[in-house]
C-alpha cells in the first residue's frame, strides 16, 4: 500500500483511500480505545488496536475499523512483529462515522466484518449523538445518550456511557 498519510483498504479489488477524519474523530476514538485497550489488558482479554490496522475479509477485501477488538483465543501463534494483515474480521469493530460516510458503505462494511467472523460491532454517529449496536448486518439497536456501550460476552463488564462519546471538553 502506498506510504502517503493516508489509510488504505481493498474493496472488490480496488485500492480505496479513507479520507482524513477531524479532531472530534480523532479525540472520541483515542478515549474509547483507551477504555478499551486498558479494560481488555487489564482483564487478559485480547487486543485492541486502532484504525491502522488492516483486516482480510472472507471476500478478500481489507478493512481498517476505526478500532478493533480482537479475543486472546485468536491470537494464539501471531508473532508480535510479523509484519501482515490479521486474517479475518475482528471479533469487536467499531466506526465512527464522518460526514462522507453513506448508509451503503456502512452496510457493505458491516456486511464484510460479520461474513468473517465479527460478533458485535459499534457504528458511532456523532452528528446524531446515537451508537448503533449490530450483532448481524440486520440485528442492529439504538442507543442514546442514556445508554451505555456493553462489552457483552467479548469484553465481559465493560461498559462506556454513550454520553460520555459526546461530552464536551472540560
Amino acid at each position: 500500500l502506498p506510504e502517503d498519510g493516508y489509510l488504505h483498504e481493498v474493496v472488490d479489488g480496488e485500492l480505496v483511500m479513507s479520507p482524513k477524519n477531524n479532531w472530534q474523530h480523532g479525540d472520541m476514538c483515542a478515549d474509547l480505545l483507551m477504555e478499551m485497550r486498558a479494560f481488555a489488558n487489564e482483564h487478559k482479554l485480547g487486543a485492541v488496536w486502532d484504525s491502522s490496522t488492516g483486516f482480510w475479509m472472507e471476500n478478500l477485501n481489507c478493512r481498517a475499523p476505526d478500532i478493533s477488538f480482537v479475543r486472546k483465543e485468536r491470537l494464539r501463534g501471531l508473532k508480535r512483529r510479523e509484519a501482515r494483515f490479521f486474517q479475518g474480521a475482528p471479533d469487536l469493530a467499531v466506526e465512527i462515522l464522518s460526514p462522507s460516510n453513506i448508509r451503503r458503505e456502512m452496510d457493505e462494511r458491516l456486511a464484510d466484518f460479520f461474513s468473517s467472523g465479527a460478533r458485535l460491532a459499534w457504528i458511532i454517529d456523532p452528528q446524531r449523538e446515537l451508537v448503533e449496536v449490530c450483532h448481524s448486518p440486520t440485528q442492529r439497536r439504538l442507543l442514546g445518550s442514556g445508554g451505555s456501550l456493553d462489552g457483552e460476552d467479548l469484553l465481559p463488564g465493560f461498559q462506556y456511557p454513550v454520553a460520555d462519546l459526546f461530552k464536551e471538553w472540560e
